[in-house]
């Protein structure tokens, strides 16, 4: 059973159920000595028998603070109930999902490259220590207001992620991801790379900007041989004042070869900031 207002967890009381994904449910609690309101993540009830989530959750725990960055949610501390169930507490977040926001209608151009150049910050400091997502979307992105500056990103959820040199948990050639961002190699069931995190990367920007996602089909095996072979649909087919830049970076993220898309995303940072530079300084509604 989900745990009910009032219930205690280690040094934490259950405020309120924020939420619940694939493998966990996450709650709004508040530590009992020091009064500081945190999220709280832990496996689902249902799934709770399932000895291998455990490993996920301590991959996600070591993957976010092995990165320590701003636009990455911020994991405070790591536990085990008297039932010997494990637990993360993390930073408590006010904020929008990208898809929420998404489904509002396309971006102005300048909102959306401002969005994608801090994930691209983001994962440039992940895959410089090995960390590679494998499972970027629009709903594990929160747009929080931090200091005065609107659409400050978090990215979250690094269940998935993989951490160079520590021994996989999956087996060879198991796919694991979101198939309407994943890489063409991922669906092959490849290994992910930090490319893989850029084709995702491509993905949103597309979406952010037209509205709509690249790729779609109601059957996952279609839509995963849409990924590995079928080519990106122009962005400008969409949205014609889409400009030429914007669309060019888009279409070299999605590239279905690795070695065409952008060598790393300090690389595409700095085609971002390019962009930025030559884009009016109005600012978005």
């Amino acid at each position: 059973m989900p745990l009910t207002p009032g219930s205690k967890v280690g040094n934490y009381e259950i405020i309120n159920q924020l939420g619940a994904g694939g493998m966990g449910v996450v709650y709004r609690a508040r530590h009992v000595l020091i009064d500081r309101v945190v999220a709280l993540k832990l496996i689902r009830p249902d799934l709770r028998t399932e000895t291998h989530l455990r490993a996920w959750m301590l991959r996600e725990a070591r993957a976010a603070n092995r990165v320590d960055h701003a636009h990455i949610i911020d994991i405070h501390d790591i536990g085990e109930t008297e039932e010997g169930e494990l637990y993360l507490v993390m930073e408590y977040l006010v904020g929008t999902p990208l898809s929420a926001e998404i489904a509002k209608g396309p971006f102005a151009v300048a909102r959306a490259i401002d969005v994608l150049e801090q994930m691209a910050a983001a994962l440039g400091r992940a895959h410089d220590l090995g960390v590679v997502h494998r499972d970027l979307k629009s709903d594990n992105i929160l747009l929080t207001n931090r200091g005065g500056r609107k659409d400050f990103v978090k990215i979250l959820d690094f269940g998935l992620a993989h951490l160079a040199r520590d021994p996989r948990l999956a087996p060879k050639g198991a796919v694991f991801g979101t198939p309407e961002y994943m890489s063409p190699e991922q669906a092959r069931g490849e290994e992910a790379s930090a490319s893989s995190d850029l084709y995702a990367l491509g993905i949103l920007l597309y979406e952010m900007t037209t509205g709509k996602l690249p790729f779609h089909s109601h059957d996952r095996e279609q839509l995963l041989e849409m990924q590995r072979s079928a080519p990106a649909p122009s962005p400008r087919a969409l949205r014609a004042d889409l400009p030429r830049e914007a669309e060019a970076i888009i279409l070299k993220l999605l590239q279905k070869d690795p070695a065409r898309r952008y060598k790393d995303a300090h690389h595409l940072s700095e085609d971002l900031k390019a962009f930025q530079r030559s884009l009016p300084s109005t600012p978005w509604e």
